[in-house]
């Protein structure tokens, strides 16, 4: 798993992975160029965009999209207008970290649904 970014939830969550035995397994390159994120997004399979807020359009979760990965988004404002539930990508209620587990669970599980998120994903309504 990748954190990508230097917000001010990056100490904490790199804290979190090491308590949880998680530091071989997610990675914080911090911030990173835009050819390394391009190559990031074509690595994926899945993005998910755990925002509380975005303050207009969130570019990262579109640009994740164009490249097809599969896109979990919490229902910040804005979102739920642009992208439908199971359609687009998946949804999840702002902090609601037990339910965003659940819907990558899901992904995860389900090729077939993966698969279908990421070939609708580049027909996005912008």
């Amino acid at each position: 798993m990748l954190i990508t970014g230097d917000g001010p939830s990056r100490p904490a969550l790199v804290n979190q992975a090491k308590q949880l035995g998680l530091g071989d397994l997610v990675k914080f390159p911090g911030w990173v160029s835009r050819e390394e994120l391009e190559l990031y997004f074509q690595a994926a399979d899945i993005f998910v965009m755990a925002s509380e807020y975005e303050a207009g359009r969130p570019i990262t979760l579109l640009e994740a999209m164009s490249f097809e990965d599969a896109a979990v988004s919490s229902r910040i404002d804005g979102i739920p207008g642009l992208m439908t539930d199971n359609v687009d990508g998946l949804l999840f209620p702002v902090g609601d970290s037990v339910y965003l587990s659940k819907r990558l669970w899901k992904l995860l599980s389900d090729a077939s649904l993966r698969l279908r998120l990421s070939s609708s994903a580049r027909s996005f309504k912008v």
